[in-house]
C-alpha cells in the first residue's frame, strides 16, 4: 500500500497515529508514539509534507514549537485506497465457504507462527 501511494511503510504508520490522535500532534509526541527517534520523525514529516498529507503549523505563542497537522482531504486518498483493497478482499472471500475460510485462517496462523 505504501508503495502504491509513493510513501514508506513508516509514513503510513505516522498518518495512522495522527488520525487516531485527532489530526495533529507535536513532532516529539509523534516520535514517542512511534518509538522512533525525533530525527527519523523529522524525515517522515518532511516526506509527508512534500506529498501533501501533512502541514507543519507554528505555535502562535512559541515560534520554536510546531504541530504536525493532517490534511484530511489528502488523507481521503489513503482511505479510498484501503477501501478498494478491502472491497477486493471481500469479493475474493465471498467465493469461499466457511470451511474453506477456516482452512485459510489456519494456514495464515501457521505462517505467522500463531498456530496452537
Amino acid at each position: 500500500m505504501a508503495q502504491r501511494l509513493g510513501l514508506h511503510v513508516i509514513d503510513l504508520q505516522a498518518l495512522n497515529l495522527l488520525a487516531i490522535a485527532g489530526g495533529s500532534m507535536a513532532p516529539s509526541a509523534l516520535a514517542a508514539a512511534m518509538h522512533t527517534p525525533r530525527s527519523s520523525v523529522s524525515r517522515i514529516v518532511r516526506r509527508l509534507g512534500e506529498a501533501g498529507y501533512v502541514h507543519r503549523r507554528e505555535s502562535p505563542t512559541d515560534r520554536r514549537s510546531v504541530t504536525v497537522e493532517l490534511d484530511h482531504e489528502r488523507l481521503a486518498d489513503v482511505t479510498a485506497e484501503y477501501r478498494q483493497q478491502s472491497d477486493r478482499l471481500a469479493r475474493v472471500l465471498a467465493g469461499f465457504d466457511d470451511d474453506e475460510v477456516a482452512v485459510i485462517v489456519r494456514f495464515l496462523d501457521a505462517v505467522l507462527d500463531r498456530a496452537p
